[in-house]
């Protein structure tokens, strides 16, 4: 049995690329109901959309229901985030590679990055086919700016040996921002001071900005025993940028790794043409 979810990214895949003018069809009924443009939510077994009026619609249904491609009459509860955002992003990389005699070849280059967002998005919850609440409605504006240096270099010291030596440098920083929507729709008449707002966030000990500058090296060494195996060792620091979980605001810190790896690889090649590499 097809449910809710499948059905309707069938019914996106058959408007994108089977019927053209059913995606027509879909976009004129979307402006005729109020639905605001690019809003739609989908679930397992439901899905949601924001209204111009600042409403939410939703439909689908349970396994009664399932397989369905058109809004039923009696739209069923969930809890869905709806947004609509703008996004912008601008990158560049230049790179240099070569060779320095005949056991000595080198990468580096720099890199750049920026981005900037503006998402305005509400969280959504059905209680029943007749009441669905608005639970908080804001925008966030959210920047990241990143610049990175790095090289590396591969070195022959004698005949079946490589050393690897390289680095790189990661300068970045992200900041958000939200402001509260004035939606008269949000549930329980919240007061100022518990919207999801910069000023309660700050006041909340939340920090705004996150910026890291790290320098993370390798190092390796490869022994080829044969053309089909070689032992290896290297070593190597990394780390997986912080951030925000958007939805309840909180920050995420920036992690380290530091990695050893060790041991024999070897590849196999079977009559067909397959290669099966093993560590």
């Amino acid at each position: 049995m097809v449910n809710w979810l499948q059905a309707t990214l069938l019914l996106i895949a058959l408007s994108v690329t089977i019927q053209p003018t059913l995606a027509d069809d879909l976009a004129s009924r979307a402006e005729e109901t109020g639905i605001v443009k690019d809003t739609l939510t989908v679930g397992y077994y439901h899905a949601c959309a924001l209204k111009q009026d600042h409403t939410a619609v939703c439909w689908g249904g349970g396994p009664t229901t399932s397989g369905q491609t058109t809004p039923p009459t009696n739209p069923v509860g969930g809890f869905v985030i709806a947004n609509d955002g703008e996004h912008k992003q601008f990158s560049q990389e230049i790179k240099l590679t070569g060779e320095i005699g005949e056991g000595t070849r080198y990468v580096a280059g720099m890199y750049f990055f920026d981005e900037k967002n503006v998402t305005d998005f509400a969280d959504l919850f059905s209680l029943s086919p007749t009441l669905t609440l608005v639970l908080e409605d804001r925008i966030l504006n959210n920047r990241a700016d990143a610049m990175a240096i790095y090289t590396q270099w591969d070195f022959t010291p004698f005949e079946k040996a490589t050393l690897t030596v390289g680095g790189r440098y990661t300068d970045e920083t992200k900041k958000v921002a939200f402001t509260a929507n004035a939606a008269p729709g949000i549930a329980a008449a919240p007061t100022a001071a518990t919207r999801v707002n910069t000023a309660n966030l700050i006041a909340a000990g939340i920090p705004l900005e996150l910026g890291t500058a790290l320098f993370t090296p390798r190092i390796a060494f490869k022994y080829d025993v044969s053309d089909d195996m070689n032992v290896f060792a290297s070593a190597t620091r990394g780390f997986k940028s912080g951030g925000w979980n958007a939805p309840a605001p909180r920050r995420l810190q920036t992690n380290r790794l530091h990695l050893r790896r060790c041991g024999p690889t070897s590849s196999v090649c079977d009559p067909s043409g397959l290669i099966a590499r093993c560590a």
